[in-house]
């Protein structure tokens, strides 16, 4: 893969920093296992990279639950903040955060609303790195995705324009979303292949296939220091 440097580099947080997706699953489950029901994968494909309450308001009508949406996404989130101690990072991941922070405009663009976004986070050791942090429910964006305005308020937030930025995404919603920013997109392999319905300008199957790339960003960092 070859790719000039970017002005700056966007993340998604599920599934793209960390391993999130089995824990969503999991918590749908304790919801939906006691009905009889079954988290299918087409319910859950259409879930992915939404805000929590459009997440919500789709398995709801889906399976014709007597509940509120606020209850589900209450009930919900409550079973996945006691699964998030069994959450992991996408292999490489926090070494690629670390090694490019400082080098190059960092900033994340998740449908997950702040607090939890912020607490799963602070579990790594390499959150910090990402001082820009655009959230699901931030009042600035009009349309969640795979509308773009969360990548282009996130490249705005670091002073970046769209087309120099580089987004690493996983799900469908999300790649569409970047894709329409205008920023080049590498989409992250964690979703099952059944959900790459759309292609990003490319797949990695985690951020150690990215070794080279990194080379040639710093390489060409540590040149342009050596002129000045």
């Amino acid at each position: 893969m070859k790719l000039p440097r970017p002005g700056g580099v966007v993340f998604d947080l599920d599934g793209t920093l960390l391993d999130t997706e089995p824990l969503y699953v999991r918590s749908v489950e304790k919801i939906l296992s006691p009905l009889g029901l079954r988290y299918e994968d087409d319910v859950r494909q259409r879930c992915m990279g939404l805000p929590s309450h459009r997440s919500a308001e789709i398995i709801v009508d889906a399976y014709c639950l007597l509940s509120s949406i606020e209850d589900f996404m209450a009930e919900r989130e409550n079973h996945l903040r006691g699964l998030l101690k069994h959450m992991v990072e996408i292999r490489g991941a926090g070494q690629f955060v670390t090694t490019i922070a400082g080098n190059i405009p960092l900033a994340l663009a998740t449908s997950t609303y702040a607090d939890l976004a912020i607490e799963k986070l602070k579990a790594t050791h390499w959150g910090h790195f990402i001082e820009s942090r655009t959230y699901g429910d931030d009042p600035e964006i009009a349309q969640s995705k795979p509308s773009p305005d969360i990548f282009m308020l996130a490249a705005a937030r670091i002073d970046q324009a769209p087309e120099t930025c580089i987004a690493f995404e996983d799900s469908p919603n999300g790649i569409r979303a970047a894709k329409s920013a205008g920023m080049t997109v590498i989409g992250i392999a964690s979703a099952p292949a059944a959900s790459r319905s759309v292609e990003p300008d490319f797949w990695i199957e985690d951020y150690g296939d990215l070794t080279d790339l990194l080379n040639d960003w710093l390489g060409a960092e540590k040149q342009e220091s050596s002129t000045i």
